[in-house]
């Protein structure tokens, strides 16, 4: 999968949208109440469940997510970044590219929008060509 703009793609299908205010996943819509990348945060419009994203420490290398009280741990070796979940499995990597684009290897079960708002929110942190409006 790949972030490129404000689309995920996974080959050719797109499977997410992003707006400044939201985050598309098929039906499913996530309403952006933060998007300051040292705690990004979205709600969803129907269940009402909260999705956070935020630093770790004083350095952007270490991020923690709770995604409808799913826990994540979101760290960064080199210009690769592992997303794993509570229990220690390797969920994603990601890797920011120079035109803003972002790389998504999935591995685990996770849920999809889980998924899609931790890469979307790290488009603001892991990409030298993104900006956010905070």
């Amino acid at each position: 999968m790949i972030w490129q703009g404000a689309l995920l793609y996974d080959d050719t299908t797109s499977l997410a949208e992003a707006t400044p205010t939201t985050i598309t996943i098929g039906e499913r819509t996530l309403r952006i109440t933060s998007d300051n990348p040292a705690r990004f945060i979205a709600l969803d419009c129907e269940t009402r469940e909260q999705f956070t994203l935020r630093k770790a420490g004083l350095t952007v290398s270490r991020y923690v997510a709770e995604c409808a009280g799913r826990h994540y741990t979101l760290r960064r070796r080199g210009l690769t970044r592992e997303i794993r979940d509570g229990a220690g499995a390797l969920v994603a990597t990601t890797r920011g590219r120079a035109n803003g684009d972002l790389q998504v290897d999935k591995f685990a079960e996770a849920p999809l929008v889980d998924v899609v708002f931790m890469t979307w929110a790290l488009t603001f942190i892991d990409t030298p060509a993104r900006r956010t409006l905070y």
